[in-house]
């Protein structure tokens, strides 16, 4: 039996199997997704290319992404405005 995933929605757990498989595409044969509409996302990584790489992925499908290259700094990006999903590297290192 293989491994299933999940997604939180409106505060509520629902299998990968809900989510609709139908994507648009804007006339130049390019698939959007707006799986992440209108979502703010804190991506704390210490690697400026792993920020990089998260916020191309995560623009892909419509989310908006706070960048953050420490701990600290994520904190602070947390405290300035309201983020819906927090992505974060843990074994960073100190850059206090």
């Amino acid at each position: 039996m293989g491994a299933k995933s999940y997604y939180f929605e409106d505060n509520q757990i629902k299998p990968m199997g809900d989510i609709p498989e139908e994507p648009s595409t804007n006339g130049n044969s390019e698939v959007q997704n707006d799986l992440l509409k209108d979502t703010t996302i804190l991506v704390i990584d210490d690697n400026p290319i792993n920020l990089t790489v998260a916020n191309k992925t995560l623009a892909k499908f419509g989310a908006r992404t706070v960048k953050a290259l420490s701990g600290v700094e994520g904190i602070k990006a947390f405290q300035k405005q309201p983020v819906q999903l927090i992505l974060m590297d843990l074994p960073m290192l100190s850059k206090m």
